[in-house]
């Protein structure tokens, strides 16, 4: 199955909530690789490579664990990543 890249910007109160450790702890759930941080804009911008069924079903699970903190995102995907390794949070 082809690999995908997708790149995933939300917007709300996703900064000081603990929205990056558990965007972490589930990524890892679906052997993702890539990272998550935080914006100076306060959004919370996600790059992740996997299948793309993989990366679906992370999205769904990540926004119903943190739906109430989410106004909106964007979503970009991209037929080719950057080189990633495991999943982990940016700084």
């Amino acid at each position: 199955m082809a690999k995908k890249c997708v790149q995933i910007n939300y917007f709300g109160r996703v900064q000081g909530v603990g929205f990056r450790y558990r965007t972490e702890s589930i990524a890892q759930n679906y052997s993702l690789k890539g990272w998550v941080m935080n914006l100076p804009d306060g959004s919370v911008e996600i790059i992740a490579g996997a299948e793309e069924e993989k990366l679906k079903m992370f999205m769904l699970e990540l926004e119903a664990h943190l739906q109430s903190y989410i106004q909106d995102k964007t979503v970009l995907w991209h037929n080719s990543c950057p080189k990633l390794k495991k999943f982990h949070i940016r700084y």
